[in-house]
């Protein structure tokens, strides 16, 4: 399975739930808005924290 989860404030408390179990995450960034470029590495940051997604390939 696949999963496209948007990146605005809105959903990112939604994005754990859809990590649970996965075999890999796929983080696409937007290169071209620069402005939001350090908050999206935060926003990785965070989610790779996560326990169950250490040892998970990004």
């Amino acid at each position: 399975q696949v999963w496209d989860i948007g990146g605005q404030p809105r959903f990112r408390s939604m994005w754990e739930r859809y990590c649970r179990g996965v075999n890999a995450v796929v983080y696409m960034v937007d290169a071209a808005d620069i402005e939001k470029v350090e908050a999206s590495k935060n926003e990785l940051h965070n989610l790779i924290d996560k326990p169950q997604l250490h040892g998970i390939p990004v």
